[in-house]
């Protein structure tokens, strides 16, 4: 699985000029009023490991840290992996062949940090990379779009 840089369609323009127009309001109309977070996501992947469908989500946060409009911004690279459906007994063979630690280790090596989590569809890992500026996230996105994250995850079940 290789995101892909592309061009937005119309619709996808359409869907963002919402954002975009409250953004330039809020800037131009009202001085109180600033931007503290931005976040953005790439399209859900989907991939096959294990025997069960995985969907893949990475995202990109900004966030200011701080009371005033000069506070520094902290940037965060993240992935989520969840199954679309995935049995009891499937989630039991995957804990019991050390497929959710595996893939945890994989992912730490490329710089990630974090954890599985349960919920009634199964459990669900999220994942998460500080970056320093706009530079690394720059670079992060980069490396996410060379990344075949469905060798990381076959190698994790063929560990």
């Amino acid at each position: 699985m290789t995101p892909r840089t592309r061009r937005t369609s119309p619709s996808e323009r359409a869907i963002a000029a919402p954002l975009l127009k409250l953004h330039q309001w809020v800037q131009t109309n009202n001085s109180d009023w600033w931007t503290v977070s931005v976040n953005f996501r790439t399209r859900t992947h989907w991939l096959v490991a294990g025997g069960t469908r995985w969907r893949v989500i990475f995202s990109l946060y900004g966030t200011r840290w701080g009371w005033t409009k000069r506070s520094h911004i902290r940037y965060e690279a993240n992935v989520m992996v969840s199954p679309r459906r995935i049995t009891p007994r499937r989630q039991a063979e995957l804990g019991r062949s050390g497929w959710y630690g595996d893939l945890e280790e994989q992912l730490r090596r490329l710089g990630y940090r974090g954890q599985w989590h349960n919920h009634r569809t199964g459990r669900f890992g999220l994942f998460s990379k500080k970056l320093r500026d706009l530079v690394a996230v720059r670079a992060e996105v980069a490396s996410l779009q060379g990344l075949d994250l469905g060798s990381v995850m076959t190698a994790a079940v063929e560990r």
